[in-house]
């Protein structure tokens, strides 16, 4: 089972290599172990000390030795979790050594994963559920019976006043408190899916809630990807960059390019979609003009 904190650090590191925006986007597009060397390879030759030790450990250099050759002579199975993880093909790496390494590449602020677990705050909303669904009554009755109780005037009650106070009569009510809680946190999540679908399924060009049913192209429902989601078409005046940050990501297929508004994966052929890049906007993109002719 894969630690709660190891979860944390997979999901940021895949969050900030979608965004597209790390000095080696172009060499991680596609990744592959040939891809991933080169990539290496660049990343030890800008002398960072932090990100040179990543590396040692990860290919475990030997002292003075010639570390590009020993990047270029390095087995590509041990290459295969980094580049299943970034394709979308695997959620988790388990090592943090490789993850280490792929924060380098991605260029995540937060690494490696000793500064991650100082700096970042790994308790999600689910945690919290989960702490609030795990609170004892036992515990709370117990703090309960441990305070003071006082009169109006501020003194200690005596020991006659506790007797007909007795605990047994505060726990189903704390009880009620509990479960009241606990539902609050869930009611809206549940009532959504009852009513609404907690499935989402592709349709043409944007995604549309519906309640499960096996049917193609369906998934579970996620409301940032329904809301953000849509394939577009795109022509020279589209926007692309967004303070030199991609905005548009593509998927390759067969030589026809498909595009998209949010870094997801292909819904059709469930491909990780890439940011756009300049390269490609100069030898894909057509003028806005020629396609309006076709449409005519």
């Amino acid at each position: 089972m894969i630690d709660k904190k190891i979860k944390r650090y997979n999901k940021e590191i895949k969050r900030k290599y979608l965004q597209g925006n790390s000095q080696f986007s172009d060499l991680l597009s596609n990744p592959t172990a040939a891809s991933l060397k080169r990539a290496c390879i660049e990343l030890i030759s800008d002398q960072k000390k932090s990100d040179f030790e990543v590396a040692k450990r990860f290919f475990d250099f030997k002292e003075n030795g010639n570390y590009i050759r020993e990047i270029e002579g390095f087995g590509i199975g041990k290459f295969k979790s980094i580049t299943k993880f970034l394709k979308g093909e695997s959620e988790y790496i388990k090592s943090h050594v490789a993850l280490d390494l792929v924060a380098a590449l991605v260029s995540y602020e937060n690494r490696p994963y000793t500064k991650f677990l100082k700096e970042y705050d790994y308790t999600t909303k689910e945690d919290r559920k989960e702490k609030i669904g795990d609170l004892s009554v036992l515990e709370i009755s117990t703090n309960l019976e441990g305070e003071k109780k006082t009169n109006s005037y501020g003194k200690e009650s005596n020991k006659e006043q506790k007797k007909n106070f007795p605990l047994k009569k505060i726990i189903p009510f704390i009880g009620i408190i509990v479960i009241s809680t606990s539902g609050y946190f869930f009611y809206d999540l549940d009532f959504a899916n009852r009513y609404f679908g907690n499935c989402m399924v592709w349709k043409n060009n944007h995604y549309e809630r519906v309640s499960c049913s096996g049917e193609p192209l369906e998934v579970p429902f996620d409301k940032i990807t329904m809301l953000n989601f849509k394939k577009i078409e795109v022509c020279d005046t589209t926007t692309f960059f967004r303070n030199d940050k991609p905005i548009v990501w593509y998927d390759k297929t067969n030589n026809v390019l498909s595009y998209f508004t949010y870094p997801r994966i292909n819904p059709v052929n469930g491909k990780t979609l890439n940011p756009i890049t300049q390269r490609i906007i100069n030898s894909h993109v057509k003028p806005c003009d020629s396609i309006k002719r076709i449409n005519q």
